[in-house]
């Protein structure tokens, strides 16, 4: 739980902003505080419609966070509630969110997930006050998604099962790459060795029952807004026909 409060300051507004932070944040995100979620990530918004809605449903409009660090400082756009905080991990102004050097960044991802690292790097929901470097439940941070033998150790399996399922399927291990896994032993991996955009869906946490997950997108936007509205990871199938899933 938290409050604005717990910060060094926030802000809901462009003209809010202190100086030193703009190093930080995209332009395009600082300029547009204050808005909602829908205006603030109108990408996001037409990949993952579900989610975006059930963002503004249940979560106040965003506000950027931030706390002096020594010499330095952190910030992030985040929705705080007095029970849970939704933190989206802000890409910095410096970095590319278009051209041929986002697009390679990205090249193995799924269209729509592309929409998912381009202004940040995914979000989380958490309790703690701050906003996490790693976390469960909705897709990780670009820089935390595990190859199969950083999962095994993760997860605490063995890791021989994890190489041989590979070799069996003809994976690379090291390419072969969990980019979510859930509170409920669910994991989404990507074979980033053929960028093929396909994704598949590992239950239980085993190597054992790993199928290819059919129309992944809207799966995903599914899951995300049964998430973000407060669902427990263990109850969403994510291999429910998508008939099922989709929310009125």
């Amino acid at each position: 739980m938290s409050s604005d409060k717990d910060y060094d300051w926030v802000c809901a507004r462009a003209v809010d902003v202190p100086e030193k932070a703009l190093a930080w944040v995209q332009p395009k995100l600082v300029d547009l505080l204050g808005l909602p979620v829908s205006q603030m990530f109108p990408e996001f918004t037409a990949k993952f419609p579900h989610t975006a809605n059930a963002m503004e449903q249940h979560w106040p409009t965003p506000k950027l966070y931030g706390s002096n660090f020594m010499d330095d400082i952190q910030a992030t756009i985040g929705m705080v509630r007095s029970d849970a905080n939704l933190f989206f991990k802000c890409t910095l102004a410096v970095q590319d969110v278009t051209g041929s050097y986002f697009d390679s960044d990205v090249r193995m991802l799924p269209p729509q997930w592309v929409e998912l690292y381009r202004w940040f790097y995914s979000f989380h929901i958490t309790t703690s006050a701050r906003w996490l470097l790693g976390w469960d439940n909705t897709p990780t941070s670009y820089s935390n998604r595990k190859a199969v033998p950083a999962f095994c150790q993760f997860r605490n399996l063995a890791g021989k099962v994890g190489k041989n399922w590979a070799a069996k399927n003809n994976f690379d291990e090291k390419k072969f790459k969990a980019w979510m896994w859930t509170d409920a032993g669910d994991a989404l991996w990507l074979d980033e060795a053929r960028c093929d955009h396909q994704v598949y869906h590992m239950r239980n946490n085993s190597f054992d029952d790993i199928v290819l997950l059919q129309n992944a997108e809207a799966v995903l936007d599914n899951y995300l807004a049964h998430i973000v509205a407060g669902g427990n990871p263990k109850d969403f199938d994510f291999r429910a026909p998508i008939n099922k899933l989709v929310k009125a």
